[in-house]
């Protein structure tokens, strides 16, 4: 299935984006304790309402969640990818950490020589975690940008992917040199079935930080569903180059093989 083809910019319009955002700075101007806040502090926390202009259409998302979780056999693949997201949460309703900008560098190079010689998937996952807390963790001036990823997350969480995109679009033109909001921003896209604009934000992360293990298996999911199955196995494998215990990756490489020496999937 091929993505559609189109600009980095989601669809919502100028208007859509522009009350989105008023909301959130709303949200921090009027602050109150909820139960639906993760972290306990103080932040408005109201569910996100559908609008009748961006709802993706029932039978075209039932359509593309079969086509992809089940002809290409990726339901483990969607809960791994909730697990990385309710973690996206979790740190971004944390407290900032202690590492300063300047030590982030080293101690994430240190993670991943780390990683590509893990004894087990145990010693990996744990490894994993760790690498993700650095790239969630946004180190920026920018106020809203913290916000704005909250509340895309939560987008995600609901499966309201317009709004998650837009939220995500608005980390990226705030916050453009911040590698998780293009990777989020290409999981909402993917997750709307548009394959083309999640690979170009896919590349955003990838020319930022090469090491993206998250963002080379999304291109191969991708590639994946696109039918370029020459193209998807190369993306796992680049992921099992620098985290070769990632079961996920693991399977999907070995089901790409299998496929081009002939055998269906």
């Amino acid at each position: 299935m091929a993505g559609r083809v189109g600009s980095d910019r989601p669809k919502l319009g100028t208007r859509t984006q522009a009350s989105f955002e008023r909301g959130v700075l709303r949200g921090r101007r009027k602050r109150s304790d909820r139960p639906g806040d993760y972290s306990g502090r103080r932040c408005r926390s109201r569910p996100l309402r559908r609008t009748q202009d961006n709802a993706p259409p029932a039978a075209s998302l039932a359509a593309f969640f079969e086509i992809v979780f089940s002809a290409t056999g990726l339901n483990l693949l969607f809960m791994k990818a909730l697990r990385i997201l309710a973690l996206a949460v979790a740190i971004l309703a944390a407290p900032c950490g202690t590492l300063s900008a300047a030590d982030t560098p080293t101690r994430l190079d240190s993670l991943l020589d780390q990683l590509r010689t893990a004894a087990d998937g145990a010693e990996a996952q744990r490894l994993e975690r760790q690498i993700w807390i650095l790239w969630l963790d946004y180190e920026g001036a920018d106020p809203l940008v913290p916000d704005l990823m909250r509340r895309g997350n939560a987008a995600l969480q609901q499966r309201d992917y317009p709004v998650a995109e837009a939220a995500f679009t608005g980390v990226v033109e705030r916050a453009p040199d911040f590698i998780e909001g293009w990777d989020r921003r290409a999981v909402a896209r993917f997750l709307r079935g548009d394959c083309d604009g999640a690979l170009r934000d896919i590349d955003r992360v990838l020319a930022l930080e090469p090491r993206h293990f998250g963002a080379l298996f999304g291109r191969g999911l991708c590639r994946t569903v696109q039918g370029d199955h020459r193209a998807a196995l190369d993306a796992f494998e680049r992921v099992l180059a620098l985290d070769p215990h990632y079961a996920p990756a693991q399977s999907q490489a070995a089901r790409m093989r299998k496929y081009l020496a002939g055998y269906p999937l």
